[in-house]
C-alpha cells in the first residue's frame, strides 16, 4: 500500500502548524542562520528557496552574503540593514517543479539593530555533503562561512592540493560549492575548506564517503568459459573499499529461480560460495537457454546474463565465440541470421517475457502521468501560486502571488 502511495500520490504535504512566531534582534554586520523546520515531504524530492513576506514579496536570491544550504536553511554571512524587513518576516518555502506547487512555511522575524560595527574573523556556518556518493556519479561539497568582511573560500584535495576549477572539480557559488565530477573509489576522503579574510581564516573538513552496487571482478569475456561439454559461468563480485560485502548472488534460468530439483539432477552445481553456475553435458538444442545471476549489496543491484546459442558452423560445443555471449556486451537480437534461427522456445520465451514487462512498465507510466495532469487540474490554475501573509501585529495584510 505504501508503494502505491509514493508511485500515486506525487504532491507536497502540508507545512505543520506552529505558534506565534517571536521577533528577536540582530547587529549589523553579525552572521545569522535561519533554520528550515518542519519541512513537509515532497514527491519528487523539493527544492528549498526563501522569500520575503513584505511589501515586496521578493524570493531572497543568494549572493556572496546570503546562502541557503542543502538542507535549506538561510545563512547571512553578515547581516546588513537591508536585511531588516520592518515588521515582515521570511519564509522557507518547498516547491516541485515537476509538478508546478509550491507551500511556504517556517516563519523566522527579526530586525536588524545598527550598533558599533566592527569587522570579523570568519567562522564556519555549515559544511556538509551527501551521506554517501555512487561511484560515476558527481558529489557536492559545501562549505558556508561567516565573517566581515565575507571570508574568501578556497578548496583542498585529500592530499592537501589546491584545487582549481577543471573538467574533473567546479567551483561555484562564491566558492562555498565544490563538484566532483564522475567520482571514483579514488577519491574518497577528507577534503579541506578554508574561509579567510584579512583578520584571520578558519578550516573545515568535508568527508567524501563513495559507495558503489557490486563490482564484478572480471569482464563479461572472463565470466564465462566451456571446457568438456561444460559451461562455467562467474559471477564473483566485490564492493567499494570500506564496504560491507555484497550478498550471494542468485541464480535464475530464463528468468526464473533455478528449481530445487534441478540442482540436485546432476546436470547444474553451485560451487565458489554460489559464485559460480556449472552446466554439464551441454547439447544442442535441448539447452538453448539463458542464465541470469543478480548480486545485491546496501547500495544496489547488479546482475550478469549468460546465454548459450550453439554454433551454426560446427558442433564443437567446446568452443568460445558465438557459443556463449554476455547478453549486456551485445543484444540477443542483434545476432546474425544464422545463430537467431538455432534459439529454441525457451530463449524465445525470455524475449517475450520482456516485452511484457515492457508493456507494464509503460502501463504504470501512463497512469502516472494521468494522475500528474490531475492533480495540475485540482490544485493549480494558470501556473500561479498564492500565499497569504495574515493581519500581524506589524500591521501587514497583503496577498502576495508567486509566479513559478
Amino acid at each position: 500500500m505504501h508503494l502505491f502511495s509514493i508511485v500515486f500520490d506525487p504532491g507536497i504535504e502540508d507545512w505543520k502548524s506552529i505558534e506565534e512566531v517571536s521577533p528577536f534582534s540582530v547587529d549589523k554586520h553579525d552572521p545569522l542562520t535561519l533554520t528550515c523546520d518542519n519541512i513537509p515531504r515532497s514527491l519528487p524530492a523539493g527544492q528549498y528557496s526563501w522569500y520575503k513576506q513584505d511589501e515586496s514579496g521578493d524570493q531572497v536570491k543568494e549572493s556572496s552574503r546570503i546562502a541557503i544550504d542543502r538542507k535549506g536553511s538561510l545563512h547571512f554571512v553578515y547581516i546588513d540593514m537591508e536585511d531588516n524587513l520592518k515588521g515582515g518576516e521570511y519564509k522557507c518555502s518547498v516547491s516541485n517543479r515537476m509538478l508546478e506547487e509550491i507551500k511556504l512555511g517556517s516563519p523566522k522575524r527579526f530586525y536588524v539593530e545598527e550598533r558599533k560595527v566592527e569587522d570579523k574573523a570568519p567562522s564556519l556556518l555549515f559544511n556538509g555533503t551527501d551521506d554517501y556518493t555512487v561511484i560515476g556519479r558527481s558529489d557536492v561539497l559545501e562549505c558556508i562561512f561567516s565573517g566581515y568582511p565575507a571570508p574568501e573560500i578556497r578548496w583542498f584535495d585529500k592530499e592537501y592540493k589546491p584545487i582549481t576549477a577543471n573538467e574533473k572539480y567546479k567551483i561555484e557559488k562564491w566558492g562555498r560549492m565544490l563538484t566532483i565530477e564522475n567520482v571514483q573509489e579514488e577519491d574518497e576522503g577528507y577534503y579541506r575548506c578554508i574561509g579567510e579574510n584579512y583578520i584571520d581564516k578558519v578550516e573545515s573538513t568535508v568527508y567524501l564517503n563513495v559507495s558503489s552496487k557490486p563490482i564484478f571482478l572480471n569482464n563479461n569475456d572472463e565470466a564465462i568459459k566451456v571446457s568438456n561439454n561444460t559451461m562455467i559461468m562467474n559471477c564473483s563480485t566485490r564492493s567499494a573499499d570500506g564496504e560491507s560485502p555484497s550478498d550471494p548472488p542468485i541464480w535464475l534460468e530464463n528468468g526464473e529461480y533455478l528449481p530445487p530439483d534441478k540442482l540436485d539432477s546432476g546436470k547444474y552445481e553451485l560451487k565458489q560460495d554460489y559464485m559460480e553456475l556449472f552446466v554439464y553435458n551441454l547439447t544442442k538444442p535441448d539447452d538453448f537457454r539463458c542464465f541470469q545471476c543478480i548480486v545485491s549489496n546496501s547500495i544496489g543491484v547488479n546482475y550478469r546474463t549468460f546465454c548459450f546459442t550453439g554454433n551454426t558452423t560446427s558442433d564443437n560445443v567446446q568452443s568460445y565465440g558465438a557459443q556463449f555471449e554476455i547478453a549486456s556486451t551485445r543484444p540477443i537480437l542483434n545476432r546474425s541470421s544464422d545463430v537467431v534461427s538455432q534459439i529454441n522456445l525457451a530463449l524465445l520465451m525470455c524475449v517475450i517475457f520482456g516485452v511484457m514487462v515492457l508493456f507494464v512498465v509503460a502501463g504504470i507510466l501512463s497512469l502516472v502521468v494521468f494522475r500528474r495532469r490531475r492533480l495540475k487540474a485540482n490544485k493549480i490554475q494558470h501556473n500561479e501560486f498564492y500565499t497569504e501573509v495574515k493581519q500581524s501585529e506589524y500591521g501587514v495584510d497583503t496577498n502576495r502571488r508567486f509566479s513559478w
